[in-house]
């Protein structure tokens, strides 16, 4: 007799990855995350290529504020397919929103390399450095990221923030100025022209 797919091994393990996959979703649904937790690490123990149960933990984590162990997870992710640039933005969004600029920086420096012609990795970039009081380096990033698409809004708005920084005044006041030409419905260009 062939046994059903979703039979536990001896002891109550979970007899496959895709077992393991289904136990976690389960508590997790029930809200035992503690729980839920460990069955996402056993599916990831039992295959650990497998994506679908990577990110389920990473989300998790995530939901439970482990931001050192949610990265962990992304790196991994990022491991299995390197050339993949929505990893590396995935983890420099996620490593600046947890107040990690180090790490956001580094996973924004890789997707320049991926994609040294998007204005995404550049403003991301330029936003961790700014982080880092790297004022100047952010604001080279930052032009990158207008030069790669100058109607960016938040790529200006970026470089308005940081010229400040390096008494920069008559270059954030002619910033502001082209931001309005560029985009006059842009309000909060209009504000900071005004202050």
């Amino acid at each position: 007799m062939i046994a059903a797919a979703n039979e536990a091994a001896p002891g109550g393990e979970p007899a496959s990855a895709e077992d393991a996959l289904a136990q976690a979703r389960k508590l997790r649904q029930e809200g035992q995350l503690d729980e839920a937790l460990k069955a996402y690490g056993k599916a990831c123990q039992l295959r650990p290529r497998n994506e679908e149960a990577l990110t389920e933990q990473f989300r998790l984590l995530a939901e439970m504020n482990l931001p050192a162990d949610a990265l962990k997870v992304l790196d991994k992710l990022a491991a299995l397919n390197p050339k993949d640039p929505q990893r590396w933005l995935r983890k420099a969004m996620f490593a600046a929103e947890a107040g990690r600029p180090e790490e956001a920086l580094k996973a924004a420096e890789k997707l320049t390399e991926l994609q040294p012609a998007d204005g995404t990795g550049w403003l991301l970039k330029g936003q961790c450095l700014a982080m880092l009081n790297r004022h100047e380096e952010a604001l080279q990033a930052v032009d990158k990221s207008i030069a790669a698409d100058p109607m960016n809004e938040d790529a200006w708005r970026t470089r308005i923030g940081l010229e400040p920084n390096l008494k920069e005044f008559d270059s954030s006041i002619a910033s502001v100025s082209k931001l309005v030409r560029q985009n006059p419905k842009c309000l909060g260009a209009v504000y900071d022209r005004a202050g």
